[in-house]
């Protein structure tokens, strides 16, 4: 009986302990949600808007030249906050502009003890994050040697990328082109990629590829 007793106080601890690592933000209208966790030494983020999965757990994390930040990783604290911002803009659609986001502060330390934050900030419409590095003893500037740093959509993911044309080509051989095609989707990308289930069609409108911008989720 004893030993039932104290594997339930065990299991019930751990699990308290893992509660306490998570971590959520949300957007000030509630429905964008940003969780961020430690999981088997490496940490992770997840998106949902309005209860959909948009990101499943994805990783965190990155490699210097003074310590791995990928692996290893322990969890420290986590503390909350807001961001409001007020500032104008005279090149932009919208020349007020207003700015309102919730701030988590996520903080873990590496095998070596050596701390980072991770800072996400969640508006209605975008999240944003960055790693903060302190000064680690003597040293106040480190050399990024690879990101860990990861996407994962969902299987069924539905999206579309936008190949860009190359610098410096293209507004003066196909400025034509480039103006039909500015008529018809409002952009001058040459090419539309349509990925179902994450798999590629593609389909070519004039142009060669030159990159992609970054993939929007339908």
């Amino acid at each position: 009986m004893k030993f039932y007793i104290l594997s339930a106080a065990l299991s019930m601890l751990l699990a308290a302990s893992s509660r306490a690592q998570d971590a959520t933000v949300m957007s000030p209208d509630k429905q964008l949600s940003v969780s961020v966790s430690v999981n088997n030494g490496r940490a992770e983020y997840a998106v949902t808007y309005k209860g959909k999965v948009m990101l499943e757990n994805s990783p965190l994390g990155f490699k210097t030249n003074e310590g791995d930040f990928s692996t290893g990783i322990k969890y420290l604290s986590k503390e909350e906050g807001v961001v409001n911002k007020s500032y104008t803009q005279d090149r932009i659609k919208k020349s007020e502009i207003q700015y309102h986001a919730n701030k988590l502060t996520y903080s873990v330390e590496n095998a070596r003890q050596q701390k980072v934050n991770i800072v996400f900030q969640v508006s209605n419409n975008d999240i944003a994050f960055r790693y903060e590095l302190p000064v680690w003893k003597d040293r106040q500037s480190c050399v990024i040697e690879w990101e860990a740093t990861g996407y994962k959509f969902p299987a069924q993911t539905t999206t579309f990328l936008s190949a860009m044309m190359g610098a410096m080509t293209g507004f003066a051989a196909r400025r034509q082109v480039m103006k039909a095609l500015m008529r018809q989707t409002g952009r001058w990308e040459s090419l539309h990629v349509i990925m179902t289930g994450m798999s590629f069609r593609v389909y070519f409108v004039s142009g060669q590829m030159a990159g992609y911008c970054f993939p929007k989720q339908v």
